[in-house]
């Protein structure tokens, strides 16, 4: 993907299509939003966005994999009606008939399978929506807990769920590419009229190509990421070491709330424990699971645990794993299984770095179905994209009764046989 990123970068895409592109389709946002029963919301044109190699790109790097959604103009148009129902569900907070996420929102609709219960959203008045945006700190106060120290006090727009969406499992390079969309004026920097072509791009006509204006565009809505951003003057710039480390932050707050999910305090959490978070969010259903989980259990000799640091680095080259795909491949072609000097050798190619030899070779006990003590390798790569499509693509359906009841019942039966 990294290679992707670079070919990409020199292509002769404007910048405001590349924008654009990055978003992917908009064009059921009117429908989706005027149906919302619990809070109706002004009906709102929107873009249809040529498909350029960067539009490909979008869509692909953002599809859910789901049947009936691939294939040119129809997969970009089912992703899109499907984060706008996922936005929906999860959005907490409306102000002047829009939806709007908080931070705590986002943080959850990307660790979460489905929303916390509410009856309906929360209608803010001018007042509060000032009173949580004047919690917003400036870019200067970086931190990985910055979302989780807002909370609820904020708001993120539709356009910018989906622009975190798209480049929040990407590596340094997909930053790169990123923010080159959005500096229009090409001098290494961004403000505050370039972000809102964001929002621009959601509310285009359908069929309206020209370029936008960005000197005569409609104010829009600040947001917390507008604040943090641009500050309360609005008049900050932003340069790219400084979108990086906000995104590298948000990686990482992400990665930790998954970590101390499974650790509970602790400093490390179980070999056990680090394979249920790689099948999470994968297709593989809970039976399939269990086999998998079986594995590591019945060969695992001794347990050391794994700790925050070697959790960060192992899913920080899974950002690059379409590196690691091509570095697989010529294993494959040489007709080399895969050991686990070798799965180092590719991963120090990839990132600059090697893994924690004993999370490489937890690793290898999920991922050896031949028991060989080697990578099956296809396997490997197909379930962990898999994952990574699954972290932002999976429904947030209705845990029902039933569902938990037949959960337990297989569950149970697992344990007895």
């Amino acid at each position: 993907m990294a290679q992707f990123f670079r070919r990409l970068s020199s292509s002769s895409v404007t910048a405001a299509a590349a924008a654009a592109a990055l978003l992917g389709s908009g064009a059921a946002i009117r429908s989706a939003f005027a149906s919302h029963r619990e809070a109706p919301v002004e009906t709102r044109p929107s873009a249809v966005i040529p498909r350029t190699s960067l539009a490909a790109w979008a869509a692909a790097s953002s599809g859910d994999g789901r049947p009936g959604a691939s294939g040119g103009e129809q997969q970009a148009a089912g992703v899109s009606n499907y984060r706008e129902r996922r936005f929906q569900d999860f959005a907490s907070v409306e102000f002047e008939g829009v939806p709007y996420m908080t931070p705590q929102d986002f943080l959850e609709s990307v660790t979460q399978d489905r929303p916390r219960y509410r009856k309906r959203r929360l209608v803010l008045s001018q007042s509060e929506l000032a009173s949580a945006l004047y919690k917003t700190p400036s870019r200067w106060w970086a931190s990985s807990k910055l979302f989780r120290s807002l909370g609820s006090d904020g708001i993120i727009s539709y356009a910018e769920y989906l622009f975190l969406l798209c480049i929040l499992a990407k590596p340094k390079a997909g930053f790169e590419i990123a923010f080159k969309m959005l500096d229009l004026a090409k001098n290494q920097r961004v403000d505050k009229r370039e972000f809102t072509v964001l929002n621009k791009m959601m509310s285009r006509q359908p069929g309206d190509l020209q370029p936008i204006d960005i000197d005569d565009m409609t104010p829009v809505q600040d947001t917390t990421i507008m604040l943090h951003f641009f500050g309360r003057s609005g008049n900050d710039k932003l340069d790219f070491k400084e979108f990086s480390k906000f995104m590298n932050n948000l990686q990482t707050e992400v990665l930790e709330i998954e970590f101390a999910e499974f650790s509970r305090g602790l400093q490390t959490i179980s070999e056990s424990e680090f394979a249920q978070v790689l099948l999470r969010y994968t297709h593989l259903s809970d039976e399939n699971q269990q086999v998998y989980l079986q594995r590591v259990k019945e060969k695992l000799v001794r347990e050391e645990g794994i700790k925050f640091e070697d959790f960060r680095l192992f899913f920080q080259f899974l950002n690059h794993l379409e590196d690691f795909t091509m570095a697989m491949k010529m294993y494959s072609l040489a007709g080399h299984s895969i050991s686990q000097e070798e799965f180092q050798r590719a991963v120090k190619a990839c990132v600059g770095y090697t893994l924690a030899p004993h999370l490489v070779a937890t690793v290898f006990l999920l991922f050896d179905k031949d028991d060989d003590g080697h990578l099956s390798y296809h396997e490997f790569l197909s379930i962990l994209k898999d994952r990574l499509r699954g972290l932002s693509s999976r429904p947030a359906s209705a845990d029902t009764a039933t569902e938990k009841f037949k959960r337990c019942v297989g569950q149970q039966m697992r344990e007895e046989s």
